[in-house]
């Protein structure tokens, strides 16, 4: 058996580049413009950041009331209503 012309005999064309005129272009810039409400918002996140990390508690208060209590400046009828009222209508209790 004998095998002739295999692929059809044609021969092979080697590949040509192609060629593009360069053209002289400047690099092209990108920007970015922030909106006025954008840049408010960003305001608005970072101070809210910041009052959440703040203390529940804050302790100088307390101290000061302590104090208060202590010394007797606050140790009054009338106070003592205000407190309790306020403390039954916490959401805490």
């Amino acid at each position: 058996m004998e095998i002739s012309e295999v692929g059809g005999g044609r021969p092979v064309r080697q590949k040509q580049a192609i060629h593009q005129p360069k053209t002289e272009e400047a690099p092209a810039s990108d920007s970015v413009e922030i909106s006025e409400e954008a840049r408010e918002a960003l305001k608005i996140s970072r101070l809210a950041k910041k009052v959440i990390a703040l203390p529940d508690v804050r302790p100088e208060k307390v101290e000061e009331g302590k104090n208060m209590i202590e010394s007797g400046e606050v140790l009054s009828e009338e106070v003592a209503k205000l407190t309790a009222r306020k403390i039954l209508r916490s959401d805490d209790v």
